[in-house]
C-alpha cells in the first residue's frame, strides 16, 4: 500500500509532542518533573484509546498498531518512572 504522507505526519506530531514533554523532565523542580511524567502517561493512554476507536472504525491496521505499541511502551516507561519518584 503506498504511503499517502499520513505516516510521516503522525510520526512528526508524536515526536514533537514527546520532545516537548521530555524537555520538562530536565526541570529542577521535582513537582514539575512529576507533572510532566503524569501528562505523558495521560496523553499516551489517550493515544491508545484513540487508536482502538480508529481500528474499530476500520482504519488501516499497520500504522495504527505501531502507534499503539509505541504509546503502550511510553505508558509503561512513564508509569515506572512515576513509581520511582519521591
Amino acid at each position: 500500500m503506498p504511503d499517502d504522507g499520513s505516516t510521516g505526519l503522525i510520526s512528526r506530531l508524536f515526536g514533537i509532542r514527546d520532545m516537548v514533554l521530555a524537555l520538562g523532565l530536565g526541570h529542577s523542580d521535582p513537582a514539575v518533573r512529576r507533572a510532566v511524567l503524569t501528562a505523558g502517561v495521560i496523553v499516551d493512554s489517550a493515544d491508545v484509546a484513540a487508536t482502538a476507536l480508529a481500528l474499530r472504525a476500520g482504519a488501516p491496521r499497520t500504522t495504527l498498531l505501531s502507534v499503539a505499541a509505541g504509546a503502550g511502551l511510553f505508558i509503561a516507561i512513564g508509569a515506572t518512572a512515576l513509581a520511582q519518584t519521591d
